[in-house]
């Protein structure tokens, strides 16, 4: 029997998905807490001037309601957003409430929010040009070899091609006899990759995160990290309790990182131990900074402008390897058009002088 998903369910994924209306709440939650509303009044409050102009049906209505019941309930105001925020969007806030200071850490959750959506935003760029390029080469190829190259064989059956000829005749051919399982391979392939890239934590992978789409992945997972680990620091949470947060439910691959730096607390300070963990984690220069700032006072604001200022310099990172990335997908679409051309130009070549010799 197949279980399908509950409508409480599908309403959290959905409230999961929508990060502008997670933003908007926690930044009206914070300025009420802020003039000292408690938490339960606050969501009650905001329940019911929600439902009076968008009604009980409204996505943010139902998602408050159930704030509202769970506290009311005797939940802390972190538990009753269970299933309805991501769970490190959840720590953050029970680690504000762990230090009694939630207005802060929701100003914070916002901007780290807004830090995310930069870095996606970033993320989406970097891959729509070199992606389109990839796409049109291979169904130009594969249309080529599908249709041009049949209207030649009737024009000159029987004709041998050779040299670049050939060359774009049996290219042309493979692309159009399995531009499905092409496509097919391309999807698992980027599927399986997208996946490894939280799961496959040691080995091999320690190395690639220096390199390439890992090294881009490894830098965007460091910078997200810091600045939830800062916001925690700057909300009054310890270092030790900061990383317990923050690892709770990370993916294995950022877990595995955490816990590491975790081991070694107890006998360095943050940025040593980070170092002696192994894994270059958030980064080098980041380690280099946190072993001097940890030994002086004034850490968390430290801590936090590092992390605000890695950010910009992450973005700045990831924009210079979209430039490279297109420019990449530039030539790689020139030579491919400059191989077409100069195939086409000796296939003509070619059938003239068969069919001078056969006619």
């Amino acid at each position: 029997m197949i279980n399908l998903p509950s409508k409480k369910s599908v309403n959290q994924w959905r409230f999961q998905r929508n990060v502008k209306a997670r933003k908007r709440l926690y930044s009206k939650l914070s300025k009420m807490l802020a003039n000292s509303v408690p938490v339960k009044e606050a969501l009650i409050d905001l329940k019911t001037r929600r439902v009076e102009q968008f009604g009980r049906t409204d996505l943010q209505s139902i998602a408050i309601s159930d704030w509202v019941s769970r506290t009311g309930s005797g939940e802390n105001f972190a538990k009753s957003l269970t299933g309805w925020v991501p769970p490190d969007e959840q720590n953050i806030i029970a680690g504000g409430e762990q230090s009694g200071r939630v207005a802060e850490t929701l100003d914070n959750l916002v901007g780290i929010l807004n830090a995310k959506t930069k870095i996606k935003s970033t993320i989406v760029k970097a891959l729509t040009y070199p992606t389109l390029i990839i796409s049109i080469i291979v169904v130009v190829l594969a249309a080529f070899g599908g249709f041009m190259m049949p209207m030649y064989q009737e024009i000159a059956p029987g004709i041998h091609w050779v040299g670049l000829a050939k060359s774009v005749s049996n290219v042309t051919g493979f692309f159009a006899d399995y531009i499905l399982w092409i496509f097919v391979a391309i999807i698992c392939f980027s599927i399986a990759f997208s996946l490894s890239l939280n799961r496959w934590v040691d080995g091999l992978r320690v190395k690639l995160d220096h390199f390439g789409p890992w090294a881009i992945f490894s830098m965007l997972q460091g910078v997200s990290w810091l600045i939830a680990f800062s916001s925690l620091i700057q909300a009054g949470v310890t270092v030790k309790d900061a990383l317990k947060q923050t690892s709770l439910y990370a993916s294995p691959w950022l877990k595995t990182r955490i816990d590491a730096i975790s081991r070694r607390l107890g006998d360095y300070n943050l940025g040593e131990a980070m170092s002696k963990a192994g894994y270059d984690f958030p980064s080098r220069e980041i380690i280099n900074d946190l072993s001097t700032y940890s030994k002086y006072s004034g850490f968390d604001q430290a801590l936090k402008s590092l992390a605000d200022d890695w950010l910009e310099e992450s973005i700045e990172t990831v924009s210079s390897k979209v430039s490279q990335l297109n420019l990449v997908g530039m030539l790689v679409g020139a030579g491919v058009i400059a191989f077409m051309a100069l195939g086409m130009y000796s296939m003509n070549g070619q059938m003239q002088q068969y069919q001078m010799q056969n006619f």
